[in-house]
């Protein structure tokens, strides 16, 4: 986000908001280490996982940022 920040016009967002997907993985330490980051992820309920958690996360999103 720091490489990118002076690129986003915070201006011009006053209706919108950006969701960014970050891919993680865990080594056998528990060290974690960023893959990627993704502009506009998938948010498809593919699973029974994913069923119950996107609509909280862009529910808390809605309620915090608007």
């Amino acid at each position: 986000m720091t490489s990118v920040k002076d690129k986003l016009n915070t201006d011009d967002r006053q209706y919108c908001f950006e969701i960014f997907g970050y891919d993680f993985i865990l080594d056998e330490d528990q060290n974690m280490y960023l893959i990627e980051v993704n502009t506009n992820p998938c948010l498809e309920r593919s699973s029974s996982l994913l069923d119950a958690l996107l609509p909280r996360m862009l529910g808390t999103f809605i309620i915090l940022y608007l």
